[in-house]
């Protein structure tokens, strides 16, 4: 087989790994479900048994055969449900791809974190409009003080998921360090060329405590007019936080980094439930052991500490941060907004159709070969090219008569006596990085 092996990996199907972030829910979703179901909404009840039916050949799969060996596996059909970390994964390296193909500028970007206490988390979660206006409050801000002479790039996301997967809405932004005047990206010229012309200024130095003050005032005046607070309530936060509420900066060098830019744009939009979050899973006893970072020590190492919890807490805490399809999570300002690029791409004479993110997804195949480095269509017996005999659905499922292709796919197509001498994926694999 070509390409290179995965030091330090051994590849499982879907079915025989400890998967314990999808195993909890599918063996406790029902229980759970059968006690809470005034609480659960109608929306999290979906997206949580779409995502129970993830990589199970019972809903569907892709026949792949040898023409010349006849050698034969199958595809099980996955989720696509941001809930989901296999599915949503694959949705973050496409959207980083286009990010930083498409979107970002050659510059540097400031990192900026908006956080708000912790017993104010309670507003937020539940309440979509407040949501937005959340993110639309931070996009505010930040044009305020940084586009004073010309726009600047903004890309806000919004989180609702601390490190306990607790409830702990704050809002990430990647900021350009530049604003630049109108007219300027149209010239076709060179950052340096415009630095000098005085059309691509720097960000104004603005303290770090007015925008701290501003951020307080301005949500806890949004909780006051919608009548979450009152003003006695205010004050006593005001008195709390004279501070302010804290908002990181943190500069990031992204003009010639292009690894940087993607993994602040994979931060941006990651999962609120990671699987290397999970440590530990005990169906009888029903416990699940958690890893979560909870600060850095002088050497700047991050501190882990472990929580175990039963299961019925774990899904409470996980489809809390499932939120309903009509939030916007990304907003796009400034020089990255839809319209201005869009302006910008027709003055120029570029085709709009050709930038859009359809063009950066990512088959299954060119997947695999860029995580495992192999090609998962090439047979392993003869080395010929396979291909995708049929598509089996769920109702086509029901009315098979023959059942060995099916059952063949569930003893493994990889062996134990196979597995020895090959480690790499043969197919239907979620995203796994190499130990």
């Amino acid at each position: 087989m070509t390409g290179k092996r995965v030091k330090g990996f051994r590849y499982e199907p879907k079915y025989t790994q400890n998967r314990y972030y999808l195993n909890i829910f599918r063996n406790h979703w029902k229980d759970y479900y059968s006690r809470h179901s005034g609480e659960i909404k109608e929306y999290q009840k979906k997206v949580v048994e779409r995502f129970i039916k993830c990589g199970d050949p019972k809903e569907g799969y892709a026949l792949v055969e040898c023409p010349n060996c006849g050698e034969s596996y199958f595809i099980p059909f996955s989720c696509k449900s941001r809930t989901c970390s296999s599915c949503e994964e694959k949705r973050i390296i496409e959207w980083s791809d286009w990010l930083c193909e498409e979107v970002l500028l050659p510059v540097n970007h400031r990192h900026i974190t908006w956080t708000i206490p912790s017993e104010l988390n309670k507003y937020f979660i539940d309440n979509i409009w407040l949501l937005k206006q959340f993110m639309k409050t931070a996009d505010d801000i930040a044009k305020y003080y940084y586009c004073t002479k010309g726009k600047a790039g903004i890309i806000t996301a919004l989180h609702t998921a601390g490190s306990r997967i607790t409830v702990n809405v704050h809002a990430h932004m990647l900021l350009t360090e530049c604003q630049i005047k109108n007219g300027f990206l149209e010239e076709g010229k060179t950052l340096e060329e415009g630095v000098e012309e005085g059309k691509v200024l720097p960000l104004p130095s603005v303290p770090f405590r007015q925008i701290n003050h501003l951020w307080r005032n301005k949500i806890l005046a949004l909780l006051c007019n919608t009548g979450n607070l009152d003003k006695n309530y205010e004050a006593e936060l005001k008195k709390k936080y004279p501070k302010g509420f804290i908002v990181y900066h943190t500069a990031k060098s992204t003009s010639n980094n292009p690894e940087e830019a993607k993994r602040i744009a994979s931060y941006l939009l990651r999962p609120p439930v990671q699987k290397s979050k999970i440590i530990r899973y005990d169906q009888k006893q029903k416990k699940v052991t958690i890893r979560y970072k909870c600060g850095v020590d002088g050497c700047f190492k991050n501190i882990y500490k472990h929580e175990s919890m039963d299961t019925d807490e774990f899904i409470r805490r996980t489809i809390q941060h499932i939120l309903s399809y009509h939030i916007q999570k990304i907003r796009y300002i400034g020089l990255y907004s839809q319209k201005f690029r869009g302006m910008q791409n027709k003055r120029m004479g570029i085709e709009t159709k050709k930038n859009t993110r359809n063009n950066y997804r990512v088959k299954w195949r060119k997947l695999i070969k860029r995580i495992f480095q192999i090609d998962p269509m090439e047979c392993m017996q003869c080395g010929k090219q396979m291909k995708i005999k049929k598509i089996i659905t769920r109702q086509t499922i029901g009315r098979l008569k023959e059942f060995t292709q099916y059952k063949y796919y569930i003893s493994g197509r990889w062996r134990k006596e196979k597995r020895k001498e090959f480690t790499s994926p043969p197919g239907g694999i979620e995203r796994r990085r190499a130990a």
